[in-house]
């Protein structure tokens, strides 16, 4: 029988760290653990050390592929549309946008990306990208590694299907890719017993039994195979899922609404939304354009700003926004 894949997620919040244990087997995923330490960012980086040594003794995080996922104010996401004939060069396309949809420079910043199914008739992709400043980010990472935990991925609240880990700086551990290897050097070392312990008759006899296990062993093998990748694509559909549960998808129109209606000049910092009202906070040529571009969005209402407009060094317009949106969550 195929062995069960475990991911485990750590999700670190604004206060405490919660960690679930899921495993999966051929597209059915369940949690078997979970635990939550309160107060966590509070502790000093000894402690914190330590608290995360304890985990990954707990739950064997050392042979565990392990996603972080860390508050969506700590960076940003950008929703974008591309034509659907740029298909496996969507990483390269994206990337040509990075500079463009970022406020820190491209080489201070991790990103990662993951495209919408598209209905057959589309003509674009729907892309969700997710940008986190190294600054933010490192941080975590060397905690981790301090504490002998490697991470397969890491990204922000809400946006689990997009990892930011470059996909080489990426921790991988997979026993199932060196069960062939195993199989076939065991029947090997059979081989070569028998050829040197038996008789010519008795070899032969082995040899044909030997090679016959072989055979029956060449289908279990590229199951195995076969099954990894179903596997894998559980976890992500597992990510997708929680992430929809957990997002409103009227949360979710309203940042469609954002990426299509703000002025090409406005970037935009942070993003909350709580009920009905919203707040969003950043930087553009003229802060009444942002306004005004709101307003018009048949998708907010009762736009105004929550603090006075202050113009930066660089010239641009410091804001922050409060509005409704017309369809309650």
């Amino acid at each position: 029988m195929l062995p069960l894949q475990t991911t485990v997620r750590i999700e670190i919040t604004e206060s405490s760290l919660r960690i679930d244990v899921v495993q999966s087997r051929f597209g059915k995923v369940r949690i078997v653990s979970s635990e939550e330490i309160t107060g966590f960012t509070n502790l000093d980086k000894t402690a914190q050390k330590a608290v995360v040594a304890d985990l990954g003794r707990k739950y064997g995080l050392a042979r565990r592929r392990v996603f972080l996922t860390i508050p969506r104010q700590f960076g940003l996401t950008r929703q974008i549309e591309l034509p659907v004939e740029v298909g496996s060069q969507l990483g390269s396309a994206v990337a040509l946008q990075i500079e463009s949809l970022s406020p820190w420079p491209l080489g201070e910043v991790y990103w990662g990306h993951a495209a919408e199914k598209s209905t057959r008739n589309a003509k674009t992709l729907s892309v969700t990208v997710g940008i986190i400043p190294r600054s933010i980010l490192d941080p975590f990472l060397a905690l981790f590694r301090s504490a002998d935990v490697l991470l397969s991925g890491a990204t922000l609240s809400g946006i689990a299907q997009v990892n930011v880990i470059p996909e080489r700086n990426r921790y991988r551990r997979d026993h199932l890719r060196l069960v062939p290897t195993y199989a076939l050097v065991g029947l090997v070392a059979l081989m070569g017993a028998a050829f040197v312990l038996r008789e010519p008759y008795q070899w032969s006899v082995y040899g044909a039994s030997l090679q016959s296990e072989i055979e029956s062993v060449k289908p279990a093998v590229s199951e195995v195979s076969a099954r990894e990748e179903e596997l894998t694509k559980a976890s992500r559909d597992y990510e997708a899922l929680r992430s929809r549960v957990e997002t409103y998808d009227s949360n979710l129109e309203a940042l469609r609404a954002l990426a299509r209606v703000m002025p090409p000049d406005c970037w935009v910092s942070s993003y909350s939304a709580q009920g009905r009202t919203l707040t969003l906070s950043g930087f553009a040529q003229s802060a009444v354009a942002v306004q005004k571009a709101l307003e018009e969005s048949p998708m907010f209402e009762d736009v105004q700003f929550s603090s006075p407009v202050v113009r930066d060094a660089s010239g641009k317009d410091r804001f922050s926004i409060k509005a409704a949106l017309t369809v309650t969550p």
